[in-house]
C-alpha cells in the first residue's frame, strides 16, 4: 500500500475515534431560549399560532419548534404537571413531523399522566386515561405497531365524546399507517 494512502487512512481512523469520543450536547440544550419566548404564558407559547413554537411549525421548521418547546419546558418557571405533559407531547409531534421518531418516542414517555396522578383523580380520570391512550396510539404509530394502534382506537371510540378530535387523528394514523407521521396526522397521504 502506498505510504501516503496508509497515512491518510490512519489519520481518518484517528479523527473518527476522536470525534466519536467527544460528548455531543443535545440540540435542545445548545439552542438558547430567546428571552421573549420565556416571557410568554404557557397558553401563548403553546396555543397562539403566531407566537411560541407554532410560528416555527407553520414555517415548516419542525425540529427547531421541537427544540424550542424542550427549552421552554426546561426553563419556564411555574409550569404545572399538565402543562409539562402537553409540552412534551407537542415536542414529540414536532420531532416526528421532522422525521426524528426516536427522539419523539422519548418525549412521549413524559407526555402521559403517571399512575399516582391517575389514582388521585379517582372517578374523574376518564379524560386523563383517554389522553394516555392517545399518547400510546401516537407511540404505536411511530413504532409501526398496527395492533396496539388499533386497540387504542377502539378505546378512544368508547371514551369521552368531547375528545373526538384525538379519535379522528388516531383513525387517520391507521388510514395512513405506511406514511410519515406528518402525512398521517394531516390525513392527506
Amino acid at each position: 500500500m502506498n505510504p501516503t494512502r496508509a497515512r491518510f487512512r490512519l489519520e481518518l481512523v484517528v479523527s473518527v475515534l476522536v470525534l466519536s469520543a467527544m460528548p455531543i450536547a443535545p440540540l435542545a440544550q445548545a439552542v438558547p431560549l430567546p428571552p421573549k419566548e420565556l416571557q410568554l404564558s404557557v397558553k401563548e407559547f403553546d396555543q397562539d399560532a403566531h407566537a411560541g413554537w407554532r410560528r416555527l411549525q407553520h414555517e415548516g421548521k419542525y425540529l427547531e419548534a421541537a427544540q424550542l418547546i424542550d427549552r421552554y419546558e426546561k426553563d419556564k418557571q411555574g409550569l404545572n404537571g399538565g402543562d409539562r405533559l402537553v409540552l412534551c407531547f407537542h415536542a414529540a409531534q414536532m420531532y416526528a413531523f421532522g422525521g426524528d421518531c426516536e427522539t419523539a418516542l422519548g418525549r412521549l414517555q413524559n407526555a402521559k399522566y403517571p399512575p399516582e396522578v391517575l389514582a388521585e383523580l379517582g372517578e374523574d380520570r376518564r379524560y386523563a386515561d383517554a389522553w394516555n391512550v392517545y399518547v400510546d396510539a401516537t407511540a404505536a404509530f411511530l413504532r409501526k405497531d398496527r395492533d396496539v394502534l388499533t386497540k387504542c382506537l377502539a378505546l378512544l371510540e368508547k371514551g369521552p365524546k368531547d375528545l373526538q378530535q384525538n379519535t379522528t387523528v388516531v383513525r387517520q394514523l391507521l388510514d395512513h399507517f405506511n406514511d410519515s407521521y406528518l402525512v398521517a396526522y394531516r390525513g392527506n397521504g
